[in-house]
């Protein structure tokens, strides 16, 4: 901070870092879906990337989900790499303080992001927002991981044209939560045995090639 700095260069300062951390929040839905269909579903970086194994793993055990904070505690090292590294490239293009508020914002997405995913596997919905939500994500899962990638939000799934909104999504039994009893906000289990002769696919657990 220059000595003597008066009111208008906190003014500008808090501007810059409003303005960043707008941007983060803006930004955030869009990445989190770029990172599910692109690379945890998709081919960047040649299936190398050590989330989309994760990811992959998740799928093929998605009746549980790791605690949320866990995850994070796991993750913090690579997440605060990352949001360094866009700081500093930020920094260089949109100056240090708006890039500030861009790297606050995105680590507090990420967190939102995370806990977000794992509520979806803990518990049943408890809104009507939360029952479509919930519908989109189990339908990702259990029906065609090819669509439906926003964990937060659909917008970007409607915007790539990966949206389904499904009214009922059919779960398999190996993959049916804990919460899960009877139906709940249209998702319900079937057996095998059926899900095999309504769909026409083999009952087994998935393979990475069926998951993308």
């Amino acid at each position: 901070m220059p000595a003597g700095a008066g009111p208008e260069y906190h003014r500008g300062t808090m501007l810059g870092v409003l303005l960043g951390f707008a941007a983060g929040a803006v930004s955030a839905p869009l990445l989190e879906y770029g990172w599910h269909a692109w690379v945890a579903h998709g081919r960047f970086g040649g299936g190398k990337v050590p989330t989309r194994k994760d990811h992959l793993d998740h799928h093929r055990t998605a009746y549980s989900v790791e605690p949320p904070w866990q995850e994070i505690r796991r993750n913090v090292a690579v997440v605060l790499l990352v949001d360094a590294v866009v700081c500093a490239l930020g920094a260089l293009v949109v100056g240090p303080t708006v890039a500030a508020g861009l790297g606050v914002a995105l680590a507090i997405a990420y967190c939102a992001i995370t806990i977000s995913h794992a509520r979806m596997h803990e518990r049943a919905p408890r809104s009507r927002w939360e029952a479509w939500m919930w519908r989109f994500h189990w339908h990702h899962h259990a029906v065609d991981p090819r669509v439906n990638h926003g964990l937060t939000s659909p917008i970007f799934d409607f915007v790539f044209r990966t949206a389904v909104a499904p009214e009922s999504v059919a779960i398999p039994a190996w993959m049916k939560p804990t919460w899960l009893e009877g139906e709940v906000a249209g998702i319900r289990v079937v057996e095998r045995a059926e899900r095999a002769r309504a769909t026409g696919e083999s009952p087994r657990l998935p393979a990475s090639s069926d998951l993308g």
